[in-house]
């Protein structure tokens, strides 16, 4: 009750097919942002996440974020693949979103990225997801990452930072 009680409920139809992000509180609009302070969030693995989505059967909307360090940056033909995962999705890279996911049913799971989005050194990905039903969050895959002309570039780690942010 008391982890329920520092959470927002949320009618999860309100945030989706609206043709714009919906934020759920605006203070979250820092959250894609590369100074966003997320020391205090829960740091877990991909199966972590995807264990913390179904406790108790959780149906909500919840974040992760990651930091990661680019060394040479390609500046064209770069992709992010999310992977695997049964949810509803916002991706923001580096405060761009460069991808959205509000339907149910298939969808791409690759997104081409701007010129120029990533950055020399550090960059930040932040993902929101919608979890309706079901299995959600992070479902363990390899093919997870970012790519450049159809090869992954070994930047992600395995920790991600995760912060639950409503339930419905």
């Amino acid at each position: 009750n008391l982890w329920l009680a520092n959470h927002e409920f949320i009618e999860s139809d309100s945030l989706i097919g609206n043709g714009k992000m919906k934020w759920i509180d605006q203070k979250n609009k820092a959250i894609v942002e590369s100074n966003f302070q997320d020391s205090e969030w829960e740091t877990l693995t991909q199966e972590g996440i995807a264990a913390a989505f179904e406790k108790d059967e959780f149906d909500g909307v919840g974040w992760i974020r990651q930091e990661f360090e680019i060394n040479e940056v390609p500046a064209k033909d770069l992709a992010f693949e999310i992977g695997n995962t049964n949810d509803l999705y916002v991706i923001f890279i580096n405060g761009q979103m460069i991808a959205r996911k509000e339907f149910w049913g298939n969808a791409p799971t690759r997104y081409t990225l701007a010129d120029n989005l990533l950055q020399k050194g550090k960059n930040i990905i932040a993902i929101r997801f919608i979890d309706v039903y079901g299995k959600g969050g992070l479902a363990p895959d390899d093919k997870r990452g970012v790519y450049h002309e159809n090869k992954k570039l070994n930047v992600l780690g395995e920790n991600w930072k995760l912060k639950m942010a409503a339930y419905q």
